[in-house]
């Protein structure tokens, strides 16, 4: 992420000091966009941080990547999911109601995850890897690797089978739960020692729901039963 904009009109008041980290006291008054962007900035040197004022246009909302609307009215959501739907760009929607709230994606009729389970990538140590075709990888005694046929490992400081480095995958076949094979090794060098990592497979998914053709717009619908202490369903 490169860049971020924030745009929010309100005038800050002291009763958002209770749950805005980035308003002060002295803010009471500003406009709360405008009062927090320096804060914001001083995060991260390597993030553009902007505000925008007035009324959210489509030309204005078109120039973004992704718009988070957060409790917004459902005219506003409506509105904004609309434009985002129109020109294919990502939209994200919450609100917070005390103890209650929702949460709306839409990241458009296709996309791709990257990290297919929330976890980091697997790694582990082999502490031999054998000339031969195919190529035989084991691991410490009491280590395992936890792979499936077909999985891809990709390996990284090498010592002595440098033709393993470089980043490419290499899918592999299980021979035991700490050991499995790779490709032809026989022309590589005698390795000694190498580290590798499982990265996730990228993986399609497609979204379940066409986000302004539901009944489920209702899904939006949910912060005015949220308003009220009331827990809806959406189908």
């Amino acid at each position: 992420m490169q860049s971020v904009t924030l745009h929010d009109d309100e005038a800050a008041v002291l009763g958002d000091l209770s749950s805005h980290f980035y308003l002060r006291e002295s803010d009471v008054g500003r406009p709360r966009a405008e009062a927090c962007v320096d804060r914001l900035r001083a995060l991260n040197g390597m993030v553009r941080v902007n505000h925008i004022t007035g009324a959210l246009s489509e030309d204005v909302v078109r120039g973004f990547d992704m718009v988070v609307c957060v409790d917004q009215s459902q005219a506003t959501l409506e509105r904004i999911g609309t434009i985002c739907t129109t020109h294919g760009l990502h939209m994200l929607a919450t609100g917070t109601y005390g103890l209650l709230g929702y949460t709306f994606t839409c990241l458009g009729p296709e996309h791709v995850i990257i990290d297919a389970n929330g976890e980091d990538p697997a790694t582990g140590v082999a502490v031999s890897i054998s000339n031969a075709n195919p190529g035989v990888v084991e691991l410490a005694d009491g280590d395992v690797h936890g792979l499936c046929d077909g999985d891809t490992v990709v390996f990284e400081r090498v010592e002595g089978m440098t033709e393993l480095n470089g980043g490419k995958g290499r899918p592999v076949k299980v021979v035991t739960a700490r050991s499995f094979t790779i490709e032809d090794t026989t022309g590589y060098a005698v390795a000694c020692w190498a580290s590798f990592t499982v990265p996730c497979s990228p993986i399609t998914r497609y979204a379940t729901l066409q986000v302004w053709q539901v009944p489920a717009w209702r899904l939006l619908q949910a912060n005015q039963a949220a308003r009220h202490g009331v827990v809806q369903a959406v189908h």
